[in-house]
C-alpha cells in the first residue's frame, strides 16, 4: 500500500466517524461507548500524525535516492573515463563489465569483452603468473601489483601492471574481481632510454655531476670517479660544496649564481680530488629546468685540462726560448764575426813583431786571453740556440760523472754530503762530453747554493724506458729508452711561481755578481741539442730534483777526429779568400801571406766567381764565408763546382749551423768564427795535402 491509499483510507475513516456522531440523536448510551469514539477519533488523529511522519520520510528517501543515483553516476563516468583499464570479472575471470580504456588497451570492443575469459588476452607467456596470483588471490585475499604481457587482439604485446581486489558477499566470500590494468610501455621505454643514457653518460670522458639547488650532488657519473677519485655511493645526497676544499667554495658559489642568473656558466675552476691532488677543469654549467621552467637542478659537466694547461705551459716556454735562441744565433754570428779578426790578429802580432817588450806582450795575452774568453760565451748561447752542435762521440756517462765528482769534492763546502749512484751497465749516448760535462756540474753548483749550510747531493744514473702514456704528458718528450741522470738535494727548495720561470736567460735570484741566470738556460739548450727533456720537481724546504733524460744510443756511430800538429807554412800555394767584412778579409789575408801562401780576396759571393774564373787553374783552395750579400756562401761555391768540379773549399761562419747548408756541396771542410791560427792552418795543410 503506498502512501495515498494509505491517506484515502484514514481520510474514509474520519468522514465515516462524523457520521456516526451526526446520527446520534442523544448522547451515548453508556460509557463506554463515549470512550469507545473518543478512543477512535485519537486513534485517527495519531493516524494523521504517522502519515505526515511517513510523507516526510518519503521526501528523504527520493532525495537520499536522487544523490545515490549521482554518487554512482559520478562513479560509472569515473570507470568510464579513467586513463587506466578497469575490469570486473567473476571469481573465475570471466568478464563482467569493462571501461573504454580497456577497448583501447585490448582493441576489442567492449560487448565482444564481456563473457570472455580475461585470460584469452594475457599472452602464454604470462599465463602461469595469472593462475599463480589468482590461486595467491583465494587464499589471503591480498596480491601484490604485479606485472603481465598482455596480448591486444590487433597490435604488438604490452607490459601491463595489474592490481587487483575483491568484492565478498555478507558471508565473507568472494564474488567478484576488480581489476585495474595500466600500459606500461611508456614507462618501460623511458626507463630503457634513461638506462642508455646513463650508459651513455658513464662512458663519456668528462666528468658529468648533478646536484639540486641546495647542492646535493644527485648524479656522479664513472669519469667523475676517474677524476676526482670518490666512489658515487661516497658522493650522492652529500653537499657538492663541501666536497672541495674550502678555498674554492667562492669560485663554485659564484659559478652557481651566474649559472642561475643566466641559464648557464663555463670557466676554468681549480678542484683538489679526494687525495689532495689539485687539479684544474674546464667547467660547463646548465641549469635544468621543471615544466614551469623553475629551475630544477644544475648539471655540471667538468673535463680534467691540469696535463693541457701544463703541455701548454711547457710549448709557450719551448717557444719563447726557440725565441730568444733565434735571437742569440743572430747576435752570436755578429760576435763571432767580431771576434775573429781581434783573435786572430792578435795572434799575428808575433810574427809581425818577434821581439816584443814586457808590456807589449802582456797586453796581446790580455787581449787574446778575453777574445777567447768571448768566444766561449758566445759557444754558450748557441749551444741553447741549438746553433753549437759541438763535437760528439758514443759516451758513457760515467765518466763524466766521475770528472765531476772529484771536482765536488776538491771545490764544494765539505758541510754538503756527496752521494753518487751510477750503475756500470749505463747505456750509451751520443754526446758532447764538454757539454755533458757543463750541464752536470751547472746543476750541481745551483744545489751548492740552495744549501748554504750544508746537506746532501746526490747524483744518480739509470737506464729508463720512456712510454707512449709518459711521452704524451711531456712536451719534448718521445718514446723510446733514456739514459737518466738525476741531481738531487735537500736545499730551500723552489718557490712555484719561480719555478716556471728558472730557464729563462738570465733569470736568476743570486745576489748582483754572483749569477749570471745562463747556466739552466745554457743547460736546457744543449740537453734539447742532444734530442734530451729536463723534468724537475721542487718543494720548499725539501729540495729539488732535475732529472736529466738523454736518448740511448743502438747503433754505434763512428767518430770522426782531425789530427793537430803545430803551425804549418804554405810553399806559396794560391788561396782565394772571400768574406764579406773588411776586417775578417784582411786579417786572413796577412795570417796566410805571413804563413807562405798568395792570397786573392773577394768580397762576397758575385765577385768571387768572377775572380774564379780568371783564376781557377792557378788556384789551390777557397776559404768561403757562408752568409754574405749580393750571393751567399753556398750558391757561390755551387757556381765555383760548375767552373771547375775539383775545387777544393773550406767554408767559414758565424754560426755553426751554417755546416748544414754546405755539406752536401763539394766542402771538404768547416770552420766555425772565431777561428784561431793554428786551427785554420792546420785545416788548409790538410785539405791542400788531401
Amino acid at each position: 500500500m503506498n502512501i495515498s491509499n494509505f491517506e484515502n483510507q484514514i481520510n474514509n475513516a474520519q468522514q465515516q466517524l462524523a457520521k456516526m456522531q451526526e446520527n446520534l440523536d442523544q448522547p451515548p448510551s453508556s460509557e463506554r461507548e463515549a470512550e469507545a469514539i473518543t478512543a477512535l477519533s485519537i486513534s485517527i488523529e495519531e493516524l494523521h500524525v504517522a502519515l505526515e511522519e511517513l510523507e516526510q520520510q518519503n521526501s528523504e528517501l527520493i532525495i537520499t535516492r536522487q544523490e545515490l543515483e549521482k554518487e554512482r553516476q559520478q562513479y560509472q563516468n569515473l570507470f568510464e573515463l579513467a586513463p587506466d583499464g578497469y575490469i570486473v570479472t567473476d571469481r573465475n575471470g570471466v568478464i563482467q563489465a569493462a571501461n573504454r580504456s580497456t577497448e583501447k588497451l585490448l582493441h576489442v570492443r567492449r560487448d565482444h569483452l564481456l563473457g570472455k575469459p580475461f585470460i584469452l588476452f594475457i599472452c602464454k607467456t604470462s599465463r602461469h603468473t595469472f593462475h599463480h596470483c589468482l590461486d595467491s588471490l583465494f587464499q589471503s585475499y591480498e596480491i601484490e601489483e604485479l606485472e603481465l604481457e598482455l596480448q591486444p587482439r590487433h597490435g604488438k604485446p604490452l607490459i601491463a601492471g595489474i592490481s587487483l581486489s575483491v568484492e565478498l558477499d555478507f558471508k565473507g566470500n568472494i564474488t567478484r574481481l576488480l581489476w585495474s590494468i595500466r600500459d606500461l610501455s611508456e614507462r618501460i621505454a623511458n626507463e630503457q632510454k634513461n638506462r642508455q643514457q646513463a650508459a651513455l653518460l658513464d662512458v663519456a670522458t668528462e666528468a658529468i655531476i648533478v646536484s639540486d639547488l641546495e647542492d646535493k650532488i644527485t648524479f656522479w657519473n664513472s669519469s667523475a670517479k676517474n677524476i676526482y677519485e670518490w666512489e658515487a655511493p661516497e658522493v650522492l645526497g652529500k653537499n657538492a660544496m663541501e666536497l672541495w676544499w674550502q678555498e674554492t667554495v667562492p669560485q663554485l658559489a659564484e659559478a652557481k649564481q651566474s649559472a642561475l642568473a643566466q641559464g648557464k656558466w663555463q670557466g676554468e675552476l681549480k678542484k683538489y680530488t679526494k687525495t689532495g691532488r689539485e687539479i684544474l677543469v674546464e667547467s660547463h654549467w646548465s641549469v635544468i629546468r621543471d615544466r614551469s621552467e623553475q629551475p630544477k637542478s644544475i648539471l655540471i659537466v667538468d673535463t680534467d685540462i691540469t696535463e693541457k694547461k701544463q703541455l701548454e705551459s711547457q710549448l709557450f716556454q719551448s717557444q719563447r726560448l726557440e725565441s730568444i735562441g733565434t735571437l742569440a744565433s743572430g747576435i752570436a754570428h755578429d760576435l763571432n764575426n767580431i771576434l775573429n779578426p781581434i783573435l786572430g790578429s792578435v795572434q799575428i802580432l808575433p810574427r809581425l813583431i818577434p821581439q816584443p817588450n814586457e808590456s807589449c806582450r802582456k797586453l796581446t795575452e790580455l787581449i787574446e786571453t778575453n777574445a777567447k774568453r768571448g768566444a766561449n760565451i758566445v759557444k754558450q748561447v748557441l749551444a741553447f740556440s741549438r746553433s753549437e752542435e759541438g763535437e760528439r762521440q758514443n759516451l758513457k756517462l760515467n765518466s763524466v760523472i766521475e770528472e765531476v765528482e772529484h771536482l765536488i769534492q776538491e771545490t764544494f763546502p765539505k758541510t754538503i754530503n756527496l752521494v753518487v749512484n751510477t750503475p756500470p751497465d749505463l747505456w750509451t749516448v751520443y754526446a758532447n762530453p764538454t757539454q755533458m760535462h757543463q750541464v752536470l756540474l751547472n746543476l750541481c753548483v745551483n744545489s751548492r747554493d740552495a744549501m748554504p749550510y750544508g746537506g746532501t747531493l746526490m747524483i744518480c744514473a739509470e737506464n729508463r724506458i720512456v712510454t707512449e702514456d709518459y711521452a704524451r704528458k711531456h712536451l719534448d718528450a718521445e718514446a723510446g729508452a733514456y739514459v737518466v741522470f738525476s741531481i738531487i738535494d735537500t736545499g730551500y727548495g723552489i718557490p712555484p711561481q719561480i719555478l716556471e720561470r728558472i730557464f729563462e736567460p738570465f733569470f736568476t735570484t743570486k745576489e748582483v755578481y754572483q749569477g749570471t741566470g745562463l747556466g739552466l738556460f745554457t743547460a736546457m739548450g744543449i740537453v734539447k741539442n742532444h734530442g734530451g727533456f729536463i723534468e724537475v720537481s721542487s718543494e720548499l724546504k725539501s729540495g729539488t730534483q732535475f732529472e736529466i733524460f738523454l736518448p740511448a744510443i743502438e747503433i754505434e756511430k763512428i767518430e770522426t777526429k782531425v789530427s793537430t800538429s803545430a803551425l804549418p807554412e804554405g810553399k806559396g800555394e794560391l788561396i782565394l779568400v772571400v768574406d764579406d767584412e773588411k776586417d775578417n778579409l784582411y786579417m786572413t789575408q796577412i795570417l796566410l801571406e805571413t804563413s807562405g801562401y798568395r792570397v786573392l780576396t773577394a768580397k762576397d759571393g758575385l765577385d768571387a766567381v768572377a775572380i774564379f774564373e780568371q783564376h781557377y787553374g792557378e788556384i789551390e783552395l777557397v776559404l768561403m764565408d757562408m752568409m754574405m750579400p749580393n750571393l751567399d756562401g753556398a750558391t757561390a761555391i755551387a757556381e765555383l763546382v760548375k767552373i771547375a768540379p775539383q775545387v777544393k773549399i773550406i767554408s767559414l761562419s758565424g754560426l755553426a749551423t751554417d755546416y748544414s747548408l754546405a755539406r752536401n756541396s763539394k766542402v771538404k771542410a768547416f770552420l766555425a768564427k772565431p777561428i784561431t791560427a793554428e786551427s785554420l792552418l792546420t785545416t788548409i795543410k790538410q785539405v791542400i795535402q788531401n
